[in-house]
């Protein structure tokens, strides 16, 4: 069978520094009649992608994982015919939809409804294919209400629910998603999810890119892992993503946002400025590989940036599977004045939130952290999700002689009794007769 997608040899480099190449008409012809044409200055050669090579099938769910900067995006827009490859070969089979990023492929002062006309037009889709699959574009995008508005006015939510909708709806061969589920609410998240099933089941091809572990091993079939430009591994989803776990956890057990240096995540009302794992007691070791016998430590910091701002703090924690291990607030643990509905107002300022996860209690194996932050009623502000990894060690202390793995995500060390009945009523033990 003919792949739906075959990339052979695939390199792109960019010229970092004093590097640069010419890439504009006008200033071409200018350095022309001048006689200063120059393709390229001296500068670091940088390679976004090197010699990746991969096929994908007519209806199989293709995952890429990787860290921020290993190459995701650059394989996305050479697939998707925005750039060119340095070497190597990218072919796809079939008409092609993307998803990119918010505010790609849409025109900002065209209303809702007609940049879904333009998309099917760019895809070579007749009107009365568009015609047939409008009313389901509207409908799965739920806003319906803003279908006339210019998409300039769009939230962010807004945008990528009907980017979403329209690349899902429309009829694609090949279907490339890149964090589409980075934009949205839980609800639209799930949609999205089960609507990439029912693509895959139709038996067309996708290929997608997300930081979200547990949406890779759920829709997709295999995948590849990249790291600086260069493909690691391919294979079965859930084992790509326990290798990337893996290979991520010697470097994740902390994240910071520092003034100046970085866009810290948040809202109008507060900032993300750094978040932590460690061993308690051990303040300032950080280290990603802990001890499942002494209690662990979640560390949030941040910046309230208002008075009175009702503000709570939720982790996530997933195994090596994706699978939620617990999920918990600090709701019940703020001891602060709480308002009429329960809810405790935090004052301006830097705050530090500190969830304590008991020694003995999580299994040995990898985790990640997810971290939210929510509003009264639960209402999720922000959610990082898989933010941090780390590793839980079995220093064999509760096993003792039994060396083999210990099933189960928790392994409490839990109260047992065991007493002799007989002797505590004086009776004998009962005999069976023939045994």
């Amino acid at each position: 069978m003919k792949p739906a997608i075959s990339v052979q040899g695939l390199a792109k480099s960019y010229m970092l520094g004093g590097g640069r190449r010419i890439s504009d008409l006008r200033e071409t012809i200018a350095q022309l009649i001048n006689g200063k044409v120059r393709k390229k200055t001296s500068g670091e050669v940088f390679w976004a992608l090197d010699d990746v090579s991969f096929d994908v099938m007519p209806g199989e769910v293709m995952g890429v994982v990787g860290r921020n900067g290993a190459g995701k995006s650059t394989l996305f827009k050479i697939l998707s015919r925005i750039t060119e490859p340095t070497r190597g070969r990218a072919e796809v089979w079939g008409r092609l939809g993307t998803l990119l990023e918010v505010g790609t492929g849409f025109h900002p002062d065209l209303s809702g409804r007609e940049n879904i006309y333009l998309s099917g037009a760019v895809l070579g889709m007749r009107i009365a294919e568009i015609n047939e699959q409008f009313d389901a574009i509207v409908e799965f995008s739920g806003i319906s209400k803003f279908i006339d508005t210019p998409v300039k006015f769009y939230s962010s939510g807004m945008y990528v629910r009907l980017a979403f909708s329209v690349a899902a709806h429309l009829r694609t061969d090949v279907l490339l998603l890149d964090e589409v589920l980075a934009v949205g609410d839980y609800e639209f998240q799930r949609k999205c999810l089960n609507r990439m099933q029912e693509i895959r089941n139709e038996g067309r091809t996708i290929v997608f890119v997300s930081h979200n572990m547990s949406s890779i091993t759920s829709v997709c079939t295999k995948a590849v892992l990249l790291e600086k430009g260069k493909m690691v591994a391919t294979g079965p989803s859930h084992q790509i993503v326990q290798q990337f776990l893996h290979s991520s956890a010697s470097a994740a057990a902390e994240m910071t946002w520092e003034d100046g240096k970085s866009s810290p995540p948040g809202t109008a009302d507060f900032a993300v400025r750094a978040i932590r794992v460690q061993q308690k007691g051990q303040e300032g070791q950080l280290r990603a590989e802990l001890d499942l016998e002494s209690p662990l430590e979640i560390e949030i910091e941040y910046d309230v940036l208002e008075d009175d701002v009702p503000l709570l703090c939720g982790v996530r924690l997933k195994d090596i599977n994706s699978s939620t291990v617990l999920t918990s607030t600090n709701h019940d643990a703020l001891t602060i004045e709480r308002d009429e509905v329960g809810n405790s107002p935090l004052r301006k300022g830097r705050h530090r939130t500190v969830c304590e996860v008991p020694a003995n209690f999580l299994n040995d194996g990898l985790y990640s952290v997810s971290v939210m932050f929510l509003k009264p009623f639960y209402k999720v502000e922000l959610n990082l999700e898989d933010i941090l990894t780390f590793f839980l060690h079995d220093t064999g202390e509760i096993r003792k002689h039994y060396l083999g793995p210990w099933n189960g995500t928790v392994r409490p060390r839990l109260s047992w009794d065991t007493r002799n009945l007989s002797q505590q009523f004086g009776a004998e033990p009962i005999r069976l007769a023939n045994g």
